[in-house]
């Protein structure tokens, strides 16, 4: 949304999978190059300029850099008001800050109708969610989901029950005393080994949930994990989204 599509050379591999990213597959198939952690395959393209995240290895970060290739490391935010930083960042890396500051303004802007909408949650009615991966509970404190999930007016339940930067995994024991009212469930099948359907059967069957509100309402809601590892300016869709699927009676129909 910051440069047209004929200024961009190659995505990286996830780019068209409406699951994870935000890139559509026409947007994928028009730019035609997907490229890895491969200096050579992108020394190759001749970039002007390289966007990389933090994740992204230092020593591909060098190697570019020593071969005079401008690298732009983005940032990972844990906060919306972050993420307004790393889009006005990026854009004006791409010599584009006033489209960075248009998207930052649409951004706010649904923002601000979403909030229009929940407002007329009261505190102690907003919903506990608890997020899962394939491996458990997510959503630790003072992470992204955990804002995202305060835009949407709903209660981190993974947090709550303790999960914070120190953590790794939730008990199941830890699970059940906090009693989500809502369950969201992983919708990427990134590798053979994972099975969404699968998944989602074996957690409503667990007999030690059997209790939980969440499984006795049949609260098993699915929102896409493009929007739960969102890393642009869609972070205000992706609050929208959490927020439809908790209280999808305060959206008008086809909304």
């Amino acid at each position: 949304e910051i440069v047209t599509l004929d200024r961009v050379k190659a995505f990286s591999k996830w780019a068209g999978d409406p699951e994870i990213t935000f890139i559509t597959k026409e947007q994928a198939d028009r730019v035609g190059n997907k490229v890895g952690e491969n200096t050579e395959a992108i020394v190759a393209l001749n970039p002007d300029l390289v966007f990389v995240s933090t994740a992204t290895p230092d020593s591909l970060v060098k190697n570019l850099e020593d071969m005079k290739i401008p690298v732009y490391v983005a940032g990972s935010p844990k906060t919306i008001e972050a993420m307004r930083k790393k889009v006005l960042g990026v854009a004006a890396a791409a010599g584009e800050k006033s489209k960075g500051e248009a998207l930052v303004n649409t951004m706010d802007n649904k923002l601000a109708e979403l909030e229009s909408k929940l407002k007329v949650i009261p505190k102690d009615k907003e919903k506990v969610v608890m997020a899962f991966s394939f491996i458990g509970a997510i959503g630790r404190k003072d992470n992204l989901l955990d804002d995202i999930f305060s835009y949407a007016h709903v209660r981190n339940g993974a947090a709550e029950a303790g999960l914070d930067q120190g953590s790794n995994a939730l008990s199941k024991e830890r699970i059940i005393e906090i009693d989500p009212d809502v369950f969201l469930l992983p919708t990427w099948n990134f590798d053979s080994n994972n099975d969404v359907k699968e998944y989602a059967r074996q957690i409503a069957d667990d007999p030690a949930f059997k209790n939980i509100k969440a499984i006795k309402n049949n609260r098993l809601e699915f929102v896409s994990d493009r929007y739960r590892y969102v890393a642009s300016q869609h972070v205000a869709d992706s609050a929208e989204a959490v927020a439809k699927a908790v209280y999808p009676e305060l959206f008008a129909k086809g909304e």
